[in-house]
């Protein structure tokens, strides 16, 4: 990801306050998992024009990425919830790899689960975290008419 944030980079030189630049680096620091520089791409954006449209998607995936990078990793959680299957901790981490990771189907399950086995651990974060879940718009893939 990095030539392309570079190129983007670039072309916010000639226009600092281009919304749409400013997502696309936005969306393109979050893949590359970069918080800091998302967070402030983000923060420009919603400032240039508050109502862009895919704000709130980068607002939610953010928070993923957030919540991903400040527990354990993925192999790890899956490990703590192999040890103990009621580790809310674990189950909330992996389920924010899973959105990190655009597996959302993955993170909504493991956020049911945690939801049914723990209702208000992170006082209600699972519940929270699916409604953010609602924010993030999937691209999706129809098939024509001909096929």
């Amino acid at each position: 990801y990095d030539g392309a944030v570079r190129t983007v980079e670039a072309a916010l030189a000639d226009r600092p306050e281009e919304p749409v630049l400013l997502a696309a680096l936005a969306g393109l620091q979050l893949l590359a998992r970069d918080a800091a520089g998302a967070t402030a791409s983000i923060t420009r954006l919603a400032a240039r024009d508050p109502q862009f449209p895919t704000l709130a998607t980068l607002r939610a995936r953010l928070g993923f990425l957030e919540t991903a990078a400040s527990g354990p990793d993925a192999p790890s959680a899956r490990a703590a919830l192999a040890a103990d299957p009621g580790n809310s901790a674990a189950r909330h981490a992996l389920a924010a790899h899973h959105a990190v990771d655009g597996d959302y189907g993955a993170a909504l399950e493991e956020w049911l689960t945690l939801m049914q086995g723990d209702w208000m651990y992170g006082d209600d974060v699972a519940r929270r975290s699916m409604l953010a879940m609602s924010e993030v718009k999937v691209p999706t893939v129809t098939r024509s008419s001909s096929e």
